[in-house]
């Protein structure tokens, strides 16, 4: 996995929603990890099974914690029942669940993707993108967000497979989205534009397209070197892009530089990429 790679899926997260995403709050109340409830334990029915309402989530939020120490083949079967779970409760009330259902199948491709099942993450992650589209087509203002992270996503995880001729129109929508939200809340949305502009510019790069990729990426450097230190870790992946850049185009890449910045090409680009072409 390329170092982009991993700066771009570690910055993507496993079960942090964006804002206005994540599951729902359960109909019934939540019984399990978070319940607040002092009454009664309530649960969902499914059929002739009984779910207790907080199950998934208890399940969703084991999975991500096995995931962060470093097991993340014990929490591949936790996210499959997660994802399980969210279906069988989506089907029972989808205003409620859909929004769940449709975390559990980002989470999910993530994690196969990370454990190296990269297309079998395809489908679920294609899955994960068309239920967001639905969600964002009723509801912008809650779940435009999710849509615009999953589009990166599922940009990116084209590219790892080396489809990035799908990538690349998947990838502009998920900058456009994030441009504009960015726009609406610059403090919020900043770290996820600069992430959809890296991902666009690695996509481009991929492609051999270097004189293209340049103003992504230019954008993306900008970007980076505003967001809070602790968040600054990304600025090194888009360096490294702009060097591979500038070795596979170095007379092409000068004059684009030249003409979106202004300046000639930087020392520091000129230096041999940590990744090669």
């Amino acid at each position: 996995m390329s170092r982009v790679t991993c700066v771009v899926l570690l910055a993507a997260g496993l079960g942090v929603p964006s804002p206005g995403q994540g599951p729902h709050p359960c109909s019934c109340s939540l019984f399990g990890v978070g319940s607040r409830s002092s009454g009664p334990r309530r649960w969902c029915h499914l059929g002739r099974r009984k779910i207790p309402a907080g199950l998934a989530t208890s399940l969703s939020n084991h999975a991500r914690l096995l995931k962060e120490v470093g097991r993340g083949d014990e929490a591949l079967p936790i996210s499959e029942e997660v994802v399980r779970l969210y279906q069988e409760l989506a089907e029972l009330n989808p205003d409620a669940y859909l929004p769940g259902r449709a975390t559990s199948l980002s989470n999910h491709a993530f994690l196969l993707a990370q454990e190296g099942r990269r297309h079998e993450a395809l489908p679920v992650s294609e899955e994960a993108l068309r239920l967001r589209r639905q969600l964002a087509e009723l509801n912008p203002d809650a779940y435009l967000p999710g849509l615009a992270g999953s589009l990166n996503n599922h940009a990116l995880l084209l590219a790892q497979i080396g489809r990035n001729d799908e990538a690349l129109p998947v990838s502009e929508e998920a900058v456009h989205l994030h441009r504009v939200l960015a726009g609406l809340n610059r403090d919020a949305y900043l770290p996820e534009y600069t992430n959809a502009l890296t991902v666009l510019g690695h996509v481009l790069v991929e492609e051999a397209r270097f004189r293209e990729a340049i103003a992504p990426l230019v954008q993306a450097f900008i970007a980076g070197r505003q967001l809070p230190v602790y968040a600054q870790s990304i600025v090194g992946a888009i360096v490294d892009l702009l060097r591979r850049a500038y070795v596979g185009d170095a007379d092409g890449v000068s004059g684009k530089f030249r003409t979106v910045t202004g300046q000639d090409v930087p020392e520091w680009m000129k230096r041999p990429p940590a990744v090669e072409n």
